[in-house]
């Protein structure tokens, strides 16, 4: 973690990273995050194998733009990528 504060799940498992700690999700894993906190966070992030991360995460902003949420052109654009989005997301309160 780059800075901020982050609440974690990582196949079911829900924990805290802070500036400095290293989190790991193996390939597969269902996961996801969420800053808890009232500023901006960032975080570094590594995918490996590689991926076009930057066509991904557009495509992905691209889906998400009006910031609600549409399953159906969710799930065609995971379909695409070979990736499912589990629901509901990560609450900062949980």
């Amino acid at each position: 973690m780059l800075e901020g504060r982050y609440l974690f799940e990582v196949d079911g498992k829900r924990f805290t990273a802070d500036t400095g700690n290293v989190v790991t999700a193996p390939g597969g894993s269902a996961h996801t995050f969420v800053n808890i906190t009232s500023a901006p966070a960032r975080q570094f992030i590594e995918i490996l194998p590689g991926l076009d991360a930057v066509a991904f995460f557009r495509g992905l902003g691209d889906v998400m733009r009006d910031g609600t949420l549409d399953q159906d052109a969710l799930n065609a654009f995971g379909k695409a990528w070979h990736v499912e989005f589990l629901g509901p997301p990560l609450k900062a309160t949980a």
